[in-house]
């Protein structure tokens, strides 16, 4: 066929009509590839951040002496189990996180932390205690360690907070330390001192420890002041239950 004949049948040849699916099919193509990219496009921070937290277990093992020892049950005294918040400016709850925890005479250890409806901000959490019993031992001297190891501190949930003196001087002092006591009342049958620290960069807390529990905080608040001198509460801490170790 010469070229003249090719170009006679092509200008009879009528291409056929686009069919009307063709544009959803395309689409429909398009928006499964970008569903699939934004799949992948956690996924490696995922993988990323599982892999550093097997590595983080497995030097744990391979290195005892930098494990954080926890003290078997027996040695808990008690574990309490409490509920966090964090409130938005209308009151209304934004975060939730619950804790198990005890008073190391003064210095609160959390043993457990989950925030709820948020099981990858929990594994970061748990990666993040694994990280730290790694790291802490290689960078600081056991004198250093002792040393942050006797200070107290009492956690908010979302927050800590530093008294800014001993462990052993907070529960010497029935947790009467760190500020103005400004209420005493029974929390879980518990007697608790109300300590208000002094305001800093327009923020309010108020902890409720209780002496005999090791100046646990059984409650406790932070309230954000708003230009016209009132409070809204910004986060908030409540004990739920108290668990004494059955050989205590």
């Amino acid at each position: 066929m010469t070229d003249t004949e090719l170009d006679e049948l092509l200008g009879k040849w009528n291409a056929p009509a686009t069919p009307a699916s063709l544009r959803a099919r395309v689409k429909l193509a398009f928006s499964a590839r970008r569903e699939r990219r934004t799949f992948f496009g956690w996924r490696p921070f995922a993988v990323a951040s599982l892999g550093v937290g097997l590595l983080v277990l497995a030097m744990t093992q391979a290195f005892p002496q930098t494990r954080k020892e926890t003290p078997p049950a027996a040695q808990i005294p008690y574990t309490v189990e409490s509920e966090t918040y964090r409130y938005a400016e209308d009151g209304s709850v934004v975060e939730k996180v619950l804790l198990t925890s005890y008073s190391d005479q003064g210095r609160e250890i959390v043993l457990d932390k989950s925030f709820v409806g948020h099981p990858f901000e929990t594994f970061q959490w748990k990666l993040g205690e694994l990280h730290n019993q790694l790291a802490l031992p290689l960078f600081y001297s056991k004198d250093e360690l002792a040393r942050f190891k006797s200070k107290a501190v009492v956690s908010l949930g979302f927050y800590q907070w530093y008294p800014g003196m001993k462990a052993a001087e907070l529960t010497k002092a029935r947790c009467v330390q760190g500020g103005a006591v400004v209420a005493r009342e029974p929390i879980l049958s518990f007697l608790a001192v109300a300590i208000r620290p002094e305001m800093q960069d327009h923020q309010r807390t108020t902890v409720w420890m209780a002496p005999d529990l090791g100046c646990f905080a059984l409650k406790a608040t932070v309230e954000e002041q708003r230009p016209d001198g009132t409070f809204h509460k910004v986060s908030e801490k409540r004990a739920l239950k108290v668990t004494w170790n059955a050989k205590r």
